[in-house]
């Protein structure tokens, strides 16, 4: 295990770095469970290069790591609340039970890595890429995920209340026992989709593609699928009364969903 710095030795790296012209280099070391957000009160980590590194609940609320190089790095229960991690690199990094409540995570890349329970309240993740991430039971209530790509991300049991997942590309995500009451995901493609049990109440699926989808025993009270394709889509327990079903492309016809009314 390598030893874990001191704040004076990580001072020193990142102002010997920035003298240098360069970004600092931390990769593979152990920041672990360090208050870096009050010990860079006026230094920042933008493009830093902690690849690997142990950040193992280490406090980095509200530090710029703009541009910085997570890749595969231990963030399990950190602090990353109101970070800058703006076009961020964080392949493989494991972020489970992480706390990220209105971080900026806009364009990051996070490509199959972990955010099991992590809590993403108010986080912004638009055009981020997610594909096959874990995000399963992780909090995104009111999180912003804008036209971001989660190829088969796993999100089955997340909290989406309220969260905004319009124009993505979704295809194959496992969105089962989700609850996306009141949620926004119009015109995103969710073909193939795994929302078996998931809590649809209100939520926003206009010109949304579910063709293919599993939709069994979701609740989908009140919700919006106005001009949604439903073709080939799995619907059997859901429950649609109350859904705005205007020009939306039923499986096998208006008869065959008429029960759920």
């Amino acid at each position: 295990m390598n030893k874990k710095l001191t704040p004076e030795e990580i001072k020193k790296i990142i102002l010997f770095a920035r003298d240098e012209g360069k970004n600092p280099n931390f990769s593979g070391a152990n920041l672990s469970e360090l208050d870096l957000s009050y010990i860079l009160q006026d230094i920042d980590l933008e493009k830093a290069d902690l690849f690997e590194a142990n950040l193992y609940r280490t406090n980095l609320s509200g530090l710029n790591l703009r541009g910085a190089n997570l890749a595969g790095a231990n963030l399990r229960e950190a602090n990353l609340s109101g970070a800058n991690l703006n076009e961020s690199v964080l392949i493989k990094a494991d972020l489970s039970s992480a706390v990220m409540v209105e971080a900026d995570l806009r364009k990051a890349i996070l490509i199959k890595a972990t955010l099991n329970k992590a809590n993403l309240l108010g986080a912004n993740l638009s055009e981020s890429y997610l594909s096959e991430a874990d995000l399963s039971e992780a909090a995104l209530v009111e999180a912003v995920v804008r036209e971001s790509i989660l190829i088969k991300a796993n999100l089955k049991r997340a909290n989406l209340v309220g969260a905004y997942l319009n124009e993505s590309y979704l295809r194959g995500v496992d969105l089962s026992e989700a609850v996306l009451v009141e949620a926004v995901l119009s015109e995103s493609d969710l073909r193939e989709a795994n929302l078996s049990g998931a809590n649809l109440n209100g939520t926003n699926l206009r010109e949304t593609n579910l063709s293919w989808a599993n939709l069994s025993e979701a609740r989908l009270n009140r919700a919006d699928l106005s001009e949604a394709n439903l073709n080939w889509a799995d619907l059997s327990g859901a429950d649609l009364r109350g859904a705005n079903l205007t020009d939306t492309i039923m499986p096998g016809g208006w008869q065959d969903v008429a029960a759920h009314f």
